[in-house]
């Protein structure tokens, strides 16, 4: 069984103090790549002094954040993400109720995790996200019955019989490896695109991570590896895609 850890970097929000950017990024291993991983975090881990320590992007200074991504780059995670210029979003009402932009953004990131399951893994998907307040297993389950059997969705690719959308678990950040690395694939990628107090982006997280993002054959990394739904071409290629 295959494990895709999610967690997001951003705001949902459409306030004029919201981010301008909402992206989600997942951190995908096999079960036969779980030692691997584990032993990788363990190692790095191993050189803090904190023996309660774990990875948490925002709170982590930029030289430290560069040692994890080095040592988890060489992990065998798969990583992906998909990322949202919220004011290229044509219709922003449709967003406006809580959690509506994450479970679209995380429908996108299953169908190309359920892909990849279904292509390369030849395993179905268990679903492990980083918790976030009134977000429950139970109203993400019922959103996954919606997509898959209302008559009303239309351009559903997500591989269901690759995605195990009945037993879906949340938890806190602290308690999974699998939800750091999520957690620094997202920031990672935000902080490449969402300009910052002192109008800067930093691309060197991203650039770092990208032996870990999924790409197909015969495929651009910007084609397969991260989804940008309502980014125009030139945007992209202005804040992300020339350093990819």
């Amino acid at each position: 069984m295959a494990v895709l850890y999610v967690d997001e970097a951003g705001e949902e929000g459409f306030k004029d103090t919201s981010s301008e950017w909402f992206v989600l990024g997942g951190a995908l291993h096999t079960n036969a790549d779980l030692s691997g991983c584990i032993n990788t975090y363990e190692a790095f881990k191993a050189k803090q002094p904190n023996k309660d320590y774990f990875f948490h992007f925002a709170k982590r200074q930029h030289d430290e954040r560069i040692a994890f991504i080095s040592a988890m780059s060489k992990a065998p995670y798969q990583a992906m993400a998909v990322m949202f210029h919220k004011p290229s979003i044509q219709k922003p009402e449709n967003f406006q109720k809580k959690y509506y932009l994450y479970f679209y953004a995380l429908r996108f990131l299953l169908e190309r995790a359920t892909k990849w399951a279904e292509q390369t893994a030849k395993e179905p998907v268990h679903l492990m996200l980083s918790s976030r307040k009134g977000l429950s297993d139970e109203n993400l389950r019922g959103y996954f019955d919606k997509i898959k059997y209302s008559p009303f969705i239309k351009q559903d690719n997500i591989v269901w019989n690759h995605f195990i959308h009945d037993k879906v678990h949340v938890h806190a950040n602290k308690d999974y490896r699998g939800l750091q690395v999520a957690d620094c694939i997202a920031s990672s990628v935000f902080k490449a695109v969402e300009v910052s107090e002192w109008q800067t982006l930093e691309s060197r997280y991203v650039i770092d991570l990208k032996p870990l993002f999924v790409r197909e054959p015969y495929k651009s990394f910007e084609q397969t590896a991260i989804y940008w739904p309502s980014v125009p071409f030139a945007l992209y290629q202005d804040r992300l895609g020339w350093r990819l």
